[in-house]
């Protein structure tokens, strides 16, 4: 930083007044009221509340947010204030076949003849029995819903719990209503645990990587057709 810019930070500091935006003004700006001795590491919202008063620049509250994130003094010294993390949960075990099934998908797949570009997984934890769904990226809830009904409600009855990851399709209220309605207990696994759904998915995918290597993958998904239908 020059020594220009340097006198103009400070006039700017020193009289309260905003001329213009620059990215090294809003750092300076944000070391000032957030890491000088005087400001104390104060939290986001009184951070925020203290810019206020005499800056405003575009996209103030993202900014003010993430550097007081990044600041390596407040994430050594300041303590959580949320509820500590409860402990992982071991599943229920099934007691009979189709009891408790768990879903995943297989995404970003080169389409098929019939487009599909994505694969549903659904395995019995009790048989390991699996059954393979095509699909598309693009799968809304009340889509999931129907492929539900279809290939295991009308096959193997409703299951008493059906455990999946955390996403949008899953934990969507529609999916939600549907097994409040069927008494459906819904388990959602932890992210980044390696006991995931996503894992047994995997190995379940795991025979059919010869395939997968060694044929066109646009009938990878005719296959999987054929092999559970």
């Amino acid at each position: 930083m020059t020594a220009e810019l340097i006198e103009i930070v400070q006039y700017v500091i020193s009289t309260s007044v905003s001329l213009f935006w620059s990215p090294v003004l809003c750092l300076r700006v944000l070391q000032y009221h957030h890491d000088h001795l005087v400001s104390g590491h104060f939290c986001i919202n009184k951070t925020l509340v203290l810019i206020h008063r005499d800056y405003v620049w575009p996209n103030l509250c993202s900014s003010v947010t993430d550097y007081c994130r990044s600041c390596t003094t407040c994430s050594h010294s300041k303590s959580k204030c949320h509820k500590p993390y409860g402990l992982l949960q071991q599943l229920p075990v099934p007691v009979h076949p189709w009891d408790s099934i768990s879903m995943d998908f297989i995404e970003q797949l080169l389409p098929s003849s019939n487009s599909f570009t994505a694969i549903l997984v659904v395995v019995d934890r009790f048989t390991k029995q699996s059954i393979f769904i095509p699909t598309h990226d693009t799968i809304t809830s009340a889509q999931l819903e129907e492929l539900f009904v279809i290939h295991v409600f009308s096959k193997h009855g409703v299951p008493c719990h059906v455990t999946s990851d955390r996403g949008s399709e899953f934990i969507s209220h529609f999916f939600r209503s549907l097994g409040k309605t069927l008494d459906i207990k819904l388990y959602f696994t932890s992210g980044y645990c390696y006991n995931s759904i996503s894992t047994c998915t995997i190995s379940f995918f795991f025979p059919y990587y010869y395939f997968w290597n060694n044929m066109p993958q646009t009938h990878v998904l005719s296959i999987f057709i054929i092999l559970h239908t």
